[in-house]
């Protein structure tokens, strides 16, 4: 076999290594990025809040949901990262939808800490304090 030849093979066994261990690592990549969900429920939940956000913060991923506040204190958040997270709360007196990067929280949540695990839906209690 010639040089160019053997260059040319080691090429494109190269290559082939390449996308096989590209398809590998993105397929791991999606395994570790399963997702679970949670039902988060507020005591001293405050009466004068509008909105509440939730953000769960994991190793890997941050998910943050607003909510409009009606009667209820109890949230569904989907679409979470698995593994150990820590889940905060905050509590605005104006609606979700006027929120910006400048609003300032009336209420806040103790952080808590919880292991979420794909297929099994936690249930997260946050105290809220003034």
């Amino acid at each position: 076999m010639s040089p160019t030849a053997a260059t040319t093979r080691f090429a494109r066994s190269r290559s082939s290594a390449l996308a096989v261990a590209l398809l590998c690592a993105c397929g791991g990549a999606e395994r570790e990025e399963e997702l679970t969900e949670a039902s988060v429920m507020l005591t001293s939940a405050p009466a004068d809040a509008v909105c509440v956000r939730i953000v769960v913060v994991g190793a890997r991923r941050t998910a943050k949901r607003d909510f409009d506040v009606g009667a209820g204190t109890v949230f569904s958040l989907t679409a979470l990262p698995i593994g150990d997270v820590v889940f905060f709360a905050d509590a605005f007196g104006s609606t979700c939808g006027s929120l910006t990067a400048a609003s300032m929280h009336t209420w806040y949540g103790v952080p808590v800490r919880a292991s979420l695990v794909p297929g099994t839906p936690a249930i997260v209690t946050i105290a809220m304090h003034r």
